[in-house]
C-alpha cells in the first residue's frame, strides 16, 4: 500500500526542517546560532559540542525524509520524527521552566517543534501506531 499524501507530508515537513537545522548548526555554527541572539564564539570545544548534535540532526532528518521514498522505512521514519520533535519540545518547556523564557526566536522554534511532533504524531495514530500500521504501508501489504 501506498503512503498517503498527509504521511509523506508530515515526513517532508518534518525532515526538511530537522536536516535544514541540522546542516545549519554543523555547518555553520555561530551564523546559525547568533539568529537566536547567542554568542557562539571561536573556542574549539564549545564548537565541537556544537557540530556534533547538529550532525545528528542533519542524518535523522534525512533518515526521516527517505521515508517519503522508501515505504519500508516509512513507519520508523515516523516514529524517528516525533521521538526527535517531541523530546526537542519537552526539553525546551524543561528549560523555560528552569531557566526562564528565551529569546523570541527560540520560541517560534518552539511551536514548529510543536507542529512537527504533531504531524508524525497523527501520521502514527492514522498508521495503526505499531507493526500493523508499519506493514500496511509496505508495497503490496495486505489492508
Amino acid at each position: 500500500m501506498r503512503i498517503s499524501l498527509p504521511h509523506k507530508l508530515a515526513l517532508g515537513f518534518t525532515g526538511s526542517i530537522a536536516a535544514a537545522i541540522g546542516a545549519g548548526i554543523l555547518f555553520l555554527p555561530q551564523a546559525f546560532h547568533a539568529t537566536s541572539g547567542i554568542v557562539i564564539g571561536n573556542d574549539a570545544s564549545l564548537l565541537s559540542e556544537v557540530r556534533a548534535p547538529g550532525g545528528l540532526l542533519l542524518v535523522a532528518g534525512l533518515f526521516v525524509l527517505a521515508g517519503i521514498f522508501r515505504p519500508r522505512w516509512a513507519y520508523p521514519a515516523t516514529v524517528l520524527g516525533f521521538a526527535l520533535s517531541a523530546t526537542y519540545v519537552l526539553s525546551r518547556l524543561l528549560s523555560m521552566a528552569l531557566d526562564g523564557m528565551p529569546d523570541a526566536a527560540l520560541l517560534f522554534a518552539t511551536a514548529i517543534e510543536v507542529c512537527m511532533a504533531a504531524a508524525c504524531g497523527i501520521a502514527l495514530l492514522r498508521t495503526g501506531g505499531g507493526r500493523k500500521g508499519a506493514r500496511s504501508m509496505e508495497p503490496g501489504a495486505a489492508t
